[in-house]
């Protein structure tokens, strides 16, 4: 794992952190996309304290839905409404959208039309107030 996360410091094997970090995010994506989401999960947690990188807990939370066989949808909504609650109000307005499309797609696939779309609605709105 790594002894220092965005800082630029140095990780375990003398290698630059942030260049470990870059090649464990690129680990995980693979992972991900190859459908291990268990191995996915094992390099997201190993990119550090990440308690405070939204996408990083929203990768997490995605991967570890997945990995448990994509059955407790209720708990992947708690999950991404978690992380739309840490949200804070410097971060950018995608870090916290993606979470809410993911919502609203959970909602979508258990036939909860309404609630998709008052999601989405708000994240459309959302969008138009970041344009302009």
């Amino acid at each position: 794992s790594l002894a220092c996360g965005r800082s630029g410091g140095m990780a375990e094997n003398g290698q630059p952190a942030v260049a470990g970090a870059a090649r464990e995010a690129a680990e995980a994506a693979a992972a991900f996309h190859a459908r291990d989401y268990a191995r996915a999960c094992a390099h997201l947690q190993a990119l550090g304290s990440a308690s405070s990188d939204l996408k990083l807990r929203h990768n997490l939370a995605l991967a570890e839905y997945f990995a448990s066989g994509a059955r407790a949808p209720g708990k992947l909504l708690a999950a991404l409404e978690g992380l739309k609650k840490g949200h804070g109000e410097g971060e950018l307005v995608e870090d916290n959208s993606l979470a809410t499309y993911n919502a609203a797609v959970l909602h979508f696939q258990q036939q909860r039309i309404g609630a998709a779309r008052a999601l989405l609605g708000g994240l459309y709105c959302a969008l138009l107030g970041s344009l302009g």
